[in-house]
């Protein structure tokens, strides 16, 4: 009798433990309502006939679970790839920014290596307009006539203006 009332205790939890993992998998307003699983099919048994079905209803609740977590594993790679890259562009933006300065004979008027992507750009930005400044004020160089200055900011605001209208 004892072993009976345990499995029938055990049965219960199970069921509870279903139905938590069910609301955790978008019923009742869960953290996947607003995903594309549609998990809304895991329905719990108001009790559960057997041990085996409530481990059945427990299995299915976490298959939404387990979809959505591959998919964060994918974001993550996504993010890392993406973090990965941003780095890339940075250092070469740096690369960049120690050339344009060296062309200028000037020193860089900020550390680099622990500026932020907008500040190195920004430090490209100002070493060209200062190269351009040189330029039009020397007097063997002929700048071509007729062409406005576009800053590398305002170049990249109206590639985003082209590119998302």
């Amino acid at each position: 009798k004892e072993c009976l009332g345990r499995f029938e205790t055990m049965t219960s939890k199970m069921s509870n433990l279903g139905k938590r993992l069910a609301r955790l998998a978008g019923n009742d307003g869960g953290i996947l309502q607003a995903s594309n699983t549609d998990c809304r099919a895991v329905v719990a048994p108001e009790k559960p006939e057997s041990f085996e079905e409530a481990v059945t209803f427990c299995e299915k609740a976490l298959t939404p679970l387990e979809k959505e977590r591959e998919k964060c594993l994918g974001i993550q790679a996504q993010f890392m790839q993406l973090e990965g890259r941003a780095l890339e562009t940075k250092a070469v933006c740096t690369h960049l920014a120690h050339r344009i300065h060296a062309v200028r004979d000037g020193g860089l008027p900020l550390n680099l290596e622990s500026a932020t992507f907008e500040e190195v750009v920004a430090c490209c930005e100002a070493g060209l307009v200062a190269l351009e400044e040189e330029q039009r004020n020397h007097q063997d160089w002929s700048p071509v006539m007729g062409v406005p200055h576009v800053s590398l900011v305002e170049a990249d605001h109206a590639a985003n203006l082209e590119d998302h209208p």
